[in-house]
């Protein structure tokens, strides 16, 4: 989320949340309140993925769960699709409507599991 220009990160955690009419008010345990049109709220997940090598080390930098989710991220880009079970397929015809080239990577291993 970094990479867009107007997401910072703060290290605090949240005392209240309030709508008003211009959106949502935020208030921090610093006493810091902070205001917003939008409220997104990340409540954490742990993504479980394959023993394949090399995947671990690129989570988040290359490799990505969902090319909506991502779009910016992977924005004219050649998509690779990991099979990982019986919905890949649908999966690739999705993704195929996101970008442009989609390599489809079949991993039987994965297929064994599922």
């Amino acid at each position: 989320m970094l990479r867009y220009p107007s997401v910072r990160y703060l290290a605090d955690s949240v005392g209240f949340v309030a709508s008003d009419d211009d959106g949502f008010r935020v208030g921090l345990s610093n006493g810091d309140t902070l205001t917003a049109q939008r409220l997104l709220l990340a409540t954490g997940v742990i993504d479980e993925l394959p023993d394949t090598p090399g995947l671990r080390e690129r989570w988040g930098e290359g490799v990505a769960h969902c090319p909506y989710c991502h779009g910016y991220e992977l924005a004219d880009s050649r998509l690779g699709l990991l099979a990982g079970g019986p919905g890949s397929a649908r999966q690739g015809a999705v993704a195929a409507g996101v970008e442009q080239t989609v390599d489809f990577l079949y991993q039987r291993r994965a297929y064994a599991h599922a």
